[in-house]
């Protein structure tokens, strides 16, 4: 998989058994990732991420859901990605999954492993979801965006966009960047004035490995951790730097006021979230969750606040708390660019040939 959640395996692996009790969780091994099961219309099966990650899954979304409808939910975890287990049970002919819990919808995509979803399912998520978040096969949900943050105690004179982050001699300072080559890649053809259109359709890779040649220089640190691109701000070892929204959150709120954010330019990749495999057992069940998830908001914004990431619906927005909505995704349509992860998935071994040429 070439973009992993790593803000979610961050999540997953701390208290990776903090899952309530009241549920079954089986852990798949590399070699199965599969549970045995008969198929149930009262019970679905989550691929999902583990730890407290699944722990405020379950908390508000699974039992409420559970409590409304009658139907249980049971989990497969897998800490590294939840769309393995999917991949090696559509793979082994023998799939137990209905839904995956935020995961990539590309690989699955064009391994022909995901069903569409119904109209009346994609039409409803459609109405109460931020424009883009869904697709034919996916909800994009537990957005983690990639945002610019300036230290202006350091920094005088802060980039606001792509283009400004990358323009090292109007926007001096050193500079911090993350270990993302799909993320880096987008942000990078967007500094160079590439339209949004083409980098979701046709995405020019040698623009992108230009760019990042040039900048490489004055790129102090690549980051590859939530808590490295916290180390890196706090103790002012840079200037400026992309950093994952939740994490510029938690440091603003913690002591760093002065701080300066930008969302124009922001970006992530717009398949990420829920999936309903091709050979789900109880697919119905999966669409009857997605379609209470639609109608509960509130839970949407509770699960939000809790964990630092975003959720789609529209409405979510007046259940959060006021100092927070300028963190939630859903706040900035315009700024935020979701752009396709299946592109990208396709041009992995090129993708990586023009990040290795320019950045390592």
């Amino acid at each position: 998989m070439l973009s992993v959640n790593k803000k979610m395996i961050g999540l997953a692996v701390v208290g990776a058994c903090a899952i309530a009790p009241a549920l079954v969780l089986e852990l798949p091994t590399a070699a199965t990732a599969r549970v045995s099961r008969s198929p149930s219309a009262k019970s679905i099966t989550i691929s999902t991420w583990g730890g407290p990650w699944t722990a405020a899954f379950t908390k508000y979304f699974a039992r409420p859901f559970t409590q409304a409808t009658g139907t249980k939910v049971q989990y497969v975890v897998n800490g590294t990605d939840p769309d393995i287990p999917v991949a090696l049970q559509e793979q082994g002919n023998d799939v137990t999954i209905d839904l995956v819990d935020s995961a990539s919808a590309s690989e699955l995509t064009l391994k022909n492993d995901l069903q569409a979803f119904p109209q009346s399912v994609e039409s409803l998520l459609k109405r109460t979801s931020a424009p883009g978040t869904v697709g034919s096969n996916y909800i994009t949900y537990g957005l983690g965006p990639n945002i610019i943050v300036c230290n202006t105690h350091i920094v005088k004179r802060c980039p606001t966009t792509p283009s400004e982050f990358f323009n090292v001699h109007q926007y001096p300072g050193s500079r911090m960047m993350l270990e993302q080559p799909d993320d880096m890649s987008v942000i990078a053809m967007e500094a160079a004035g590439i339209s949004r259109a083409r980098i979701a359709s046709d995405p020019p890779l040698a623009v992108a490995g230009r760019m990042l040649s040039k900048i490489k220089p004055y790129v102090k640190v690549w980051a590859s951790s939530g808590s490295q691109q916290i180390q890196v701000m706090a103790s002012g070892e840079v200037g400026m730097g992309i950093m994952w929204d939740d994490e510029a959150h938690i440091e603003i709120v913690a002591g760093h006021p002065y701080w300066n954010v930008s969302w124009d330019g922001s970006e992530v990749e717009g398949q990420y979230g829920f999936l309903v495999p091709k050979h789900a057992p109880n697919a119905a069940g999966a669409f009857q969750f997605l379609n209470w998830f639609a109608k509960h908001p509130k839970n949407q914004a509770a699960f939000a606040v809790d964990l630092g990431v975003g959720v789609p619906s529209t409405a979510a927005l007046k259940f959060v708390p006021a100092n927070q909505r300028k963190w939630q995704p859903t706040a900035h349509p315009k700024q935020l660019f979701l752009y396709p992860g299946t592109p990208w998935y396709k041009e992995h071994a090129r993708v990586q040939a023009m990040w290795e040429s320019a950045v390592e």
